[in-house]
């Protein structure tokens, strides 16, 4: 975790899977819905009145 521009923040994740788990395309599919997710839930909180 690092500080970011503007108050946010930067965090690295490194991320594996066991032998015949996920696929690489797969993970980041998962990775990208979920950052989406996170998204919006930060947007949410400080956009709410």
């Amino acid at each position: 975790m690092q500080d970011g521009p503007a108050g946010g923040s930067n965090l690295q994740v490194a991320v594996g899977a066991p032998d015949g788990g996920p696929g690489p395309e797969r993970i980041r599919a998962f990775l990208a819905e979920t950052m989406r997710h996170l998204q919006r839930d930060v947007s949410d909180n400080f956009t709410a009145g």
